[in-house]
């Protein structure tokens, strides 16, 4: 291809969108739901490779299914038992949330209220497990077999810039081997998962929280469970101090399971051996076995928490964890870049109605903008609530 040479023929309704995980493609095909076609950029290849456990609240399941996306369904795991211990008081609390999802297409309106409520706890049904490159996959694969005139889907490309004028939106584009192009559409949706090509990125604020992973077997054969051990460290000794245990169990059809801990300093300045050790006795904690913890393989995290002030920058949407940095003890990454990329495909939709019927489109985008603004602030408030509860506690001292 040429620098910055323009593809033949580009219709002016197409929608680009930045990214082919679960938002990105959750935006494509509510967009061809609508009959607006699009072209979907994503820097990967096209069989999803990521093997990290996402959690699928109940309400994001609700839009799966309003959506029509029964193979996306179809391809999580029931999380039916949730076990929270307190180690402080020596509470047990057991949530069996049964052995079979409960999807209901009625309830889906790409809110993030609901999504709010699954995770208070407030929605008793059974929350689903997937490994994320396993549910990239369903979604690639209903968009190629019942979209195809409508959702191109460019692998091995990525956005690299994005400009745009007061009708259209152009994408510069480049190729694994390094050939560029420049795209243009009626809309951008950037859901790239972290920083925009338009160069807008969540501003990180207030404390971080340090974790160590460690990536197991799988431990179940027939469902999944979460198991949560918290406390504050007053009764424990200094070696057992412990703020926030996570444990992860998979199946034979999620693949593995994962153990995370709180740390008191970040990973890269404890010893190795002593950050497996702390692992190994955590696990045990929440139900997990290192089969051999010297090969273990350590995962470290670094949570902060921040969020933008806007969604929408001219042609241009925000979704998923381009709205907020990802609070994964919550697993709200996947569930939110669901709900607010649905949304942002709606509101695009929308639009296009209303200019076909001679209405300026920036009252639409406007809306979406507070909305989504408003809904992204209640879930960082919620996630921030979360993490001071956390950070109250003494974590794991390795």
């Amino acid at each position: 291809m040429d620098a910055a040479a323009p593809l033949p023929a580009t219709p002016a309704a197409r929608v680009l969108v930045a990214g082919a995980g679960p938002a990105g493609m959750v935006a494509a095909l509510e967009l061809a739901r609508a009959g607006i076609p699009s072209t979907v950029f994503e820097a990967g290849p096209r069989d999803g490779t990521r093997d990290n456990l996402v959690d699928i609240a109940p309400s994001t399941q609700d839009e799966l299914s309003q959506m029509g996306l029964d193979d996306a369904l179809a391809a999580l795991q029931p999380v039916r038992m949730v076990t929270t211990h307190n180690a402080m008081a020596g509470i047990v609390h057991e949530s069996d949330r049964g052995d079979a999802l409960q999807p209901d297409a009625s309830r889906g309106d790409a809110s993030i209220d609901a999504l709010l409520d699954s995770i208070r706890g407030q929605d008793p049904r059974a929350w689903g497990r997937v490994a994320i490159g396993t549910l990239e996959d369903a979604l690639r694969g209903i968009a190629e077999r019942d979209y195809p005139d409508l959702v191109e889907l460019r692998f091995d490309t990525t956005v690299t810039a994005i400009g745009q004028d007061a009708d259209t939106v152009r994408a510069t584009v480049q190729g694994s081997d390094g050939s560029r192009q420049v795209v243009e559409g009626s809309y951008l949706v950037s859901a790239t998962g972290g920083r925009s090509p338009l160069g807008v990125a969540a501003v990180p604020s207030g404390p971080t929280m340090e974790f160590v992973g460690a990536r197991l077997p799988a431990s179940r054969d027939t469902r999944t469970e979460v198991a949560r051990e918290v406390g504050d460290g007053s009764r424990l000794t200094p070696r057992d101090q412990l703020a926030l245990t996570i444990g992860l169990h998979g199946n034979g059809a999620v693949g593995h399971s994962m153990a995370w801990v709180q740390l008191d300093r970040p990973a890269g300045e404890v010893d190795p051996d002593a950050l497996r050790q702390v692992v190994a006795e955590r696990a045990a904690q929440v139900g997990l076995e290192l089969p051999d913890a010297d090969a273990v393989e350590l995962v470290p995290v670094t949570v902060q928490l921040g969020g933008v002030d806007q969604a929408v920058h001219g042609r241009v949407l925000l979704v998923g964890d381009e709205l907020q940095l990802p609070y994964f003890p919550n697993s709200t990454g996947a569930n939110a870049g669901v709900v607010t990329a649905r949304a942002a495909a709606m509101a695009i939709a929308a639009a296009a109605q209303g200019m076909q019927r001679g209405e300026d489109p920036s009252a639409v985008l406007a809306e979406h903008d507070a909305r989504t603004v408003a809904g992204a602030q209640r879930l960082l408030e919620l996630n921030r609530t979360s993490m001071d509860r956390a950070l109250g506690a003494q974590a794991a001292v390795a």
